[in-house]
This record gives structure tokens, C-alpha cells and sequence, in this order.
């Protein structure tokens, strides 16, 4: 998978699911390794977001969270995600991170987590390319 920076990068996203419960008014934690000499140099960048993963996921991967959680309307500037089991199987997907800084080349492993404290609500797990592309 290839991720752009303000450029419509679209590959299929193959067998996956997410777990969650409501995720409102949770954090979300985003670890990129990356791959370099044939090894993980893991936490190469890290991404906290304290409040509000629901808006943060959808404002900062919007092909990602269309894909699993539809259009979600928000009400009063908050959203929320119901609890169950999301699956995309062999779907296209918009990998653009619209409000994400233009990453270096590389090859990364993508680690998402939502919850509160350590109660974790949510994982997503991915291995991609990045190709920085000029907006």
C-alpha cells in the first residue's frame, strides 16, 4: 500500500477487521516503524492524540474511516462509532492523511490504538510504503 500526502492513492485493503466499542471520547496512539538494513527500528514516529479519537481518526484518515465506519454524522461537533465488529474484505481504500506532515520515503509498519488509559478499544495493524508526493 502506498500513502500519500494530499494525493487520492487508492489500493485494496485485504481481509480486515476492527474490533471497538465506542470510542467518543477516547485517545488514539499512533506508532510508524520503520524498515531499514532488513530491521524494525521501532517508534520511529509518534503520533498522541489525547481526546476525541472518533473526530481525530476521522479528520486525520478519511478513506480509513469511511471504509470501516460509513459516513457518520456528527452532532454538535462530536461523533462516535457503535460498538461491534468492522470488516472490509478485497476493498479499495483512500490511504490520503489530508492533515498528517509529508513523511519521509520509506517503508513503514502502521499501528493504531484507541482507548482509555490502558483499556485499549480499538488496533489496526498495517505494513506500507510511503512515496511523498508534491500536493
Amino acid at each position: 500500500m502506498h500513502m500519500g500526502y494530499n494525493d487520492l492513492v487508492v489500493r485494496k485493503l485485504r481481509s480486515s477487521s476492527l474490533n471497538t466499542v465506542n470510542i467518543l471520547n477516547c485517545q488514539m496512539h499512533i506508532v510508524l516503524d520503520v524498515r531499514s538494513n532488513n530491521v524494525w527500528k521501532e517508534n520511529a514516529f509518534i503520533f498522541d492524540f489525547k481526546d476525541k479519537a472518533c473526530s481525530v481518526a476521522q479528520k486525520n484518515i478519511p478513506g480509513f474511516f469511511k471504509l470501516f465506519f460509513g459516513a457518520i454524522v456528527q452532532k454538535k461537533g462530536s461523533c462516535s462509532v457503535d460498538p461491534g465488529v468492522y470488516v472490509a474484505d478485497q476493498q479499495p481504500i483512500d490511504w490520503t492523511f489530508p492533515t498528517f506532515p509529508v513523511m519521509p520515503y520509506g517503508y513503514y509498519r502502521f499501528r493504531l490504538t484507541a482507548g482509555t488509559g490502558k483499556v485499549k478499544a480499538m488496533c489496526f495493524m498495517c505494513e506500507c510504503h510511503v512515496i511523498p508526493r508534491a500536493s
